[in-house]
């Protein structure tokens, strides 16, 4: 379970009990976890130390995402790290036309733009402002 399925998880539990405000409805986490099969994925998050765990007491359980687990939630890239970077200035656009019949290139192309940080205007325009090493970017003087 990445750390954005366990995000959902968590919101999925607390809308669940917000939906249903009773006595009966008032679980811990880890009762309605346990009551959905989510135990296991739990401990496999916290042996791949994506999720860290602290017990204040015996009765309370604290979850929190690690320091990995939040970059690997966001894509790989601390977001907060990019907009202290140094930018060059200048855009990356990218123009394509795929028929399409080309399905299964057009759906690559997306996947390699969106792995490479470019942003999608349309369907076939895409800007970004990095200069990436598998890019054929140029600065025209």
């Amino acid at each position: 379970m990445s750390g954005v399925e366990q995000l959902l998880c968590m919101l999925l539990w607390t809308l669940e009990g917000m939906s249903r405000p009773t006595y009966r409805g008032m679980q811990s986490f880890e009762s309605w976890a346990h009551r959905n099969g989510f135990g296991p994925q739990l401990r496999e998050l916290e042996q791949r130390t994506f999720i860290e765990s602290r017990r204040p007491d015996a009765a309370k359980r604290i979850l929190r995402l690690s320091e990995e687990a939040r970059l690997h939630a966001l894509g790989g890239a601390d977001p907060e790290a990019r907009w202290g970077s140094r930018w060059d200035g200048q855009w990356r656009v990218v123009l394509f036309d795929l028929p399409r019949h080309e399905g299964t290139a057009r759906r690559q192309l997306h996947r390699r733009l969106r792995a490479e940080r470019f942003g999608l205007l349309q369907n076939s325009v895409w800007v970004g402002t990095d200069r990436y090493p598998g890019c054929a970017c140029r600065a025209d003087s």
